[in-house]
């Protein structure tokens, strides 16, 4: 399954269609470390609410220690103006309401193509391995026993 993923630079036409794209994002535009863009990658995928809102104002304006050093520069300090930085953060939460389940979708629709085909051209292999494949213990023991018939009749 391909995915095309987004680049920062592109027009506002692009959008996210993937996880990877909005770790890629974070990383890009409020220089993230890989690990911190997983970690909210997968607040994302879980819908955790607490840590999103945390993480808003750190991709928005950065995080910095006590001593001042920076830890993640933010949007702000990387020369995004804050309104285009908050209006990036809104269409990322959109992105996570439906994204995870639509790279999943894609997959499920790889393969339904694939049955299709499989279905049109081979239909009795595939009607085959259907029935052998939810098969009971019940059919396995008629199917046994139909097959012995068969040799003693030859």
């Amino acid at each position: 399954c391909v995915f095309f993923f987004l680049m920062i630079r592109r027009p506002p036409r692009s959008t996210l269609s993937s996880s990877s794209a909005a770790s890629d994002v974070y990383k890009r535009q409020a220089g993230y470390s890989l690990g911190r863009a997983d970690v909210v990658r997968r607040a994302m995928s879980k819908k955790k609410q607490d840590v999103m809102e945390n993480e808003r104002q750190i991709f928005i304006d950065g995080l910095t220690d006590e001593d001042g050093n920076i830890i993640v520069e933010g949007c702000v300090r990387r020369g995004v103006d804050k309104n285009k930085a908050k209006e990036i953060f809104r269409q990322m939460e959109s992105f996570a309401s439906y994204a995870f389940n639509k790279s999943h979708a894609a997959a499920y629709a790889f393969v339904a193509y694939q049955t299709a085909y499989m279905k049109c051209y081979y239909p009795k292999a595939v009607s085959y391995t259907h029935l052998r494949a939810h098969e009971t213990p019940e059919h396995l023991v008629c199917r046994l026993l139909l097959e012995k018939k068969k040799k003693k009749k030859k």
